[in-house]
């Protein structure tokens, strides 16, 4: 069941995305980060979903009619000399098999958040894409804390099987990071469920992020 709602999800929205990129972006975005493929038990699970989106992603570059400007600001200069650097660097890697492999990776992201600066332009953008993120992560908040209340904290709080949030510090920080912008939404909101819920899941997810055992996170949540 969880793999046709996954494969109905997609195949639902990718039309939309070849038509608006920034309906690609958000959808990219909900995969790569929430994993929800790797809540399915078949099929689902191993279908490369990510890569499938990005790909009409920037094929719609050439089929919408949205206007995509980039938006040539001293941060994302600073982006683009970063990547620069890093491919310099990891030609000079002590492991280059292992650099390179990394950086293509690295890279794919990158592509992606370069697509996203030009094809985000609007408010209603993004602050999609910000609750595209809370949600994303924000799911495993809630589900963490709710654990954690549940076993008093006994055990560690962990992210989605095979994600850039799989482990209990990378889960812990990536909540920090979100529940401050969990708070902008809620100030933003103009219905009382809302706000309501929003500050629920902010307590919950500083819950997890505790019953994540994390030293990191509890520095990041002290200095937030």
């Amino acid at each position: 069941m969880r793999d046709l709602l996954m494969l109905g999800i997609v195949l639902g929205a990718l039309p939309f995305a070849l038509r608006h990129t920034w309906i690609g972006i958000l959808l990219w975005t909900w995969i790569s980060i929430m994993n929800p493929h790797k809540l399915a038990w078949d099929f689902a699970q191993n279908a490369p979903w990510a890569a499938v989106v990005a790909g009409v992603t920037i094929l719609s570059l050439f089929t919408t009619r949205d206007k995509l400007n980039m938006p040539w600001e001293p941060p994302v200069k600073v982006l683009f000399a970063f990547v620069i650097w890093m491919c310099v660097t990891t030609a000079f890697a002590f492991y280059p098999l292992i650099s390179w492999e990394q950086l293509n990776k690295v890279l794919k992201i990158q592509l992606m958040t370069v697509i996203a600066f030009a094809a985000l332009r609007e408010r209603k953008h993004i602050e999609l894409f910000i609750w595209v993120n809370i949600l994303s992560i924000g799911f495993y908040g809630f589900k963490g804390g709710l654990f954690t209340l549940r076993g008093g904290g006994a055990e560690r709080v962990w992210g989605p099987p095979g994600g850039f949030i799989e482990g209990n510090n990378e889960l812990a920080v990536a909540l920090v990071m979100v529940i401050p912008l969990m708070n902008y939404l809620r100030v933003v909101a103009t219905r009382p469920w809302i706000r309501h819920g929003l500050l629920a899941l902010m307590l919950l997810s500083a819950v997890s992020v505790f019953g994540s055992q994390s030293r990191g996170a509890l520095l990041a949540v002290s200095a937030m």
